[in-house]
C-alpha cells in the first residue's frame, strides 16, 4: 500500500512539474511583437524576483524594443506607454475676397474675376476651378475653367479674364453674352489634395448691348490754317439705341469744343491736331476716340493785295 502511494505521489509530482513547465513556456501570449528575449546578461538584469531566486536566464527576461522596458516571464507585463496623439487634421484651403472688375467695353469687352487663395498649413496651391453660368444651379456653365499643376504660394491672388461676345445671340463657349445675369463660383486645392469646396461670388449683369463704335471724318482732307473744316460723326450705336450726345475737342480750334453732330471748325495755326470725339447713346453708354494726330493743318496760301499800275 505504501509503495503504491509513493508511486502515485511520484507521478503527481512529475505531472505537476510538466504542467508548470508548459504553462511557463507556452501558456502566456505577448501583448505585441515588440518584446524580445535578452540573450546576454548585463547591468539591466538583477534578478527576476528575490523570492523566486531566479537570476538572468533567456527563458525569463525580455525587453521591449520600443520602450526599453524590462520584463520577467513570471511577472505581469509593464503597462504599455500611452499612444502618441494623432496628428491634427489638415486645414483645408480657402478662397476669399472674390471680386469682379468690369473691363473697358469701348475696346475689349470683358470682366476680370479675382480671388485670394490661402492655406492655414502653408501648402501651395495646386489647382483651381472657375465656373460662370446664367443658372444659379450651374447646370450648364457658359464658362468652366480647370487649371491643374499650379504651384502658387499661400496666399496668392488668382485672376481670370473672360471676354464678352460681340455676337450676343451666340456667345459660344468660354464667353459671356450681353444683357444676361450670371452667377459664378470658384474652388481651390492645396498640394495635399484638400479642397475648399465651391465658394460663390456675387451675381452680376452684363450691359444691355455693345457700346458705341466711334468714327468720324473731315473735309477738306488737307485743310489749311484759318480755313473752315467740317467734321462729321460716323459712329455706330447698337441694341436699338440712338445717339443722344456728342462732345468734340479741337486743340487750338475755334471753337475749342462742340456738342453738335457735325461741327464747323477753323484752326488758327498750322500743324498736327489731335481731335477727340465722345458719343453717348440713348442707354447711357459712351465711348470716345482720338484722331491720333491724323488731322494735319497746312500753312495756307500767302495773302495778296491788288495794286494800281503806275
Amino acid at each position: 500500500m505504501i509503495k503504491k502511494q509513493k508511486i502515485l505521489l511520484f507521478l503527481l509530482i512529475i505531472g505537476l512539474t510538466s504542467f508548470l513547465f508548459v504553462f511557463e513556456i507556452y501558456g502566456w501570449r505577448w501583448p505585441d511583437n515588440s518584446w524580445k528575449a535578452i540573450t546576454s546578461c548585463d547591468n539591466r538584469i538583477t534578478n527576476c524576483d528575490s523570492r523566486l531566486g531566479r537570476w538572468w536566464n533567456p527563458n525569463y527576461w525580455y525587453i521591449n524594443s520600443n520602450s526599453g522596458q524590462i520584463w520577467c516571464v513570471n511577472h505581469p507585463f509593464p503597462p504599455s506607454p500611452p499612444a502618441p496623439p494623432p496628428p491634427p487634421p489638415p486645414v483645408p484651403p480657402t478662397a476669399s475676397s472674390l471680386s469682379i472688375i468690369k473691363g473697358d467695353y469701348c475696346s475689349i469687352p470683358s470682366h476680370t474675376f479675382s480671388w485670394t487663395y490661402s492655406d492655414g498649413d502653408g501648402h501651395a496651391q495646386s489647382r483651381f476651378r472657375l465656373q460662370i453660368d446664367n443658372n444659379s444651379n450651374f447646370s450648364s456653365p457658359s464658362v468652366s475653367r480647370d487649371y491643374t499643376g499650379r504651384s502658387n504660394p499661400s496666399p496668392t491672388t488668382n485672376n481670370q479674364n473672360i471676354l464678352v461676345s460681340t455676337s450676343p445671340d451666340s456667345p459660344g463657349s468660354d464667353r459671356l453674352a450681353y444683357n444676361t445675369t450670371y452667377y459664378w463660383r470658384v474652388s481651390v486645392w492645396d498640394s495635399t489634395g484638400a479642397s475648399s469646396g465651391w465658394v460663390s461670388g456675387s451675381s452680376f449683369t452684363t450691359p444691355k448691348h455693345r457700346y458705341p463704335t466711334i468714327d468720324f471724318s473731315w473735309a477738306p482732307n488737307e485743310p489749311s490754317a484759318n480755313e473752315n473744316i467740317q467734321f462729321t460723326d460716323q459712329s455706330t450705336v447698337y441694341g436699338g439705341s440712338s445717339k443722344s450726345s456728342w462732345l468734340w475737342t479741337f486743340p487750338d480750334g475755334t471753337p475749342a469744343n462742340s456738342d453738335v453732330q457735325i461741327p464747323i471748325v477753323r484752326f488758327i495755326s498750322a500743324g498736327v491736331k489731335n481731335i477727340t470725339l465722345k458719343v453717348t447713346d440713348s442707354d447711357g453708354y459712351s465711348c470716345s476716340k482720338s484722331s491720333n494726330n491724323n488731322v494735319i493743318i497746312g500753312e495756307g496760301l500767302p495773302g495778296w493785295e491788288e495794286i494800281t499800275p503806275f
